[in-house]
């Protein structure tokens, strides 16, 4: 290969990388604005239609369209900045990757949980046996622990990733993270 063929063959990687960080972009953006449609117009018409407002199914769908919206926002919305204008916020912002990190799968996490909760509520409504029901105050108590179990794990998370890079920075802090660490879970046990 002589340096011609070299530079072609960069300039046709180039290209194609180009290429394929527009169609991501433009691609992302379209799902973004139908997703982003979509999960508000379920969540306007949940809240408004009576209909849809004493079953604790509906209740726990209406969690999974809330927590779909934030891996919508997280996720999406920062890999779309990226594809259309080449600037990764991710990149320059340690305080945004890390809340993409850890507010994305807990909201993905807490979004199929709740349509779990919901299929296990149609189920148990389903079956002649089981004549008891998830009432809309029992939705509603699940779905607060929820958001409490994903919250504190959310807080975990934080403490971990400060205290890791703070390991990382000295290694002779071993110690006092070691007992940060064991603070922060023995607050969180006497939370529960």
């Amino acid at each position: 290969m002589n340096v011609t063929e070299v530079s072609e063959d960069i300039h046709h990687t180039t290209v194609l990388l180009n290429l394929s960080q527009n169609l991501y972009g433009w691609g992302s953006l379209i799902i973004f604005i139908i997703g982003t449609f979509g999960n508000l117009l379920d969540i306007i018409l949940f809240i408004h239609l009576e209909s849809l407002n004493t079953l604790a199914s509906s209740l726990f769908l209406l969690a999974s369209f809330i927590g779909s919206q934030c891996v919508m926002l997280t996720a999406t919305l920062l890999r779309i900045i990226f594809g259309l204008t080449g600037y990764d916020p991710l990149f320059s912002s340690l305080f945004l990757c890390k809340l993409r990190w850890m507010i994305g799968p807990a909201s993905g996490a807490f979004s199929l949980t709740c349509v779990c909760l919901a299929a296990v509520d149609r189920y148990i409504l389903a079956r002649s046996q089981y004549r008891t029901k998830i009432t809309l105050n029992q939705a509603r108590l699940r779905v607060e622990e929820l958001g409490n179990t994903v919250w504190i794990l959310i807080e975990f998370l934080t403490y971990a990733i400060i205290f890791y890079a703070y390991l990382i920075a000295s290694p002779n802090l071993h110690r006092n993270i070691k007992k940060k660490f064991l603070l922060c879970i023995m607050v969180i046990l006497c939370h529960s």
